[in-house]
Formats: C-alpha cells, structure tokens, sequence
C-alpha cells in the first residue's frame, strides 16, 4: 500500500485496467457491463465511428452515468476496440473537415 492507503494498481478513472476492469466496468464475453445498473453494450456491434459515438451518447444519456463513469467507459472502448488503429476515425473525420472547407476555421 502507498502512503495514501491504496495499492499501487488501483482502478481509477483514465489507467489502464486491473483484471478487465474499468471502474464501474467489465469486459465479459465481448460485452462491456456497468456492474451497478447491469447496462452492456456488445462490442461487437460497434463495427465503425459512428456505432461508437452512438454507444457513447446512449451512455451518457442514462439516469445512472456520471462523469467517471463516462470516462472510464471511454478508457475502456479505446483500451479494447484500439479505435484509432482500425475504425480509422481521425482520418474520416479529417477528410470530412476538409470537405466541407471547414479547416480554415480553426
């Protein structure tokens, strides 16, 4: 234990997870749990950006979802899915930007 009482490998929200788990959540058979409302979202239906956006906004819209519990779903999704390696996210929404003229407005 560190002087704060914790052991050095406690969950909190934005680390990596400690056997599957990140903070309220659980990766089980493919299906990420919120352990508290029992609410899963199968990842296997999350097959691009959008269905992953998607997921988020039916999250955050629950009675039950807090902030840490947004983030660590979050650090979960990126932890297991690795968007950025095969949902090609950041280029779409980059030639989307570019598309639209929209990059000179940053």
């Amino acid at each position: 234990m560190n002087k704060a009482g914790r052991k050095p490998n406690d969950n909190k929200a934005g680390r990596k997870p400690v056997n599957n788990k990140w903070g309220n959540w659980v990766n089980m058979d493919r299906q990420l749990t919120h352990v508290k409302s029992r609410f899963k979202v199968d990842l296997d239906s999350i097959q691009d950006d959008s269905d992953l956006v998607y997921w988020m906004f039916v999250v955050v819209n629950t009675r039950w979802c807090c902030r840490t519990d947004l983030a660590d779903y979050i650090v979960a999704l990126n932890d297991i899915l690795e968007p950025h390696s095969h949902l090609n996210i950041t280029a779409k929404v980059s030639e989307n930007i570019v598309k639209e003229g929209k990059h000179n407005e940053f």
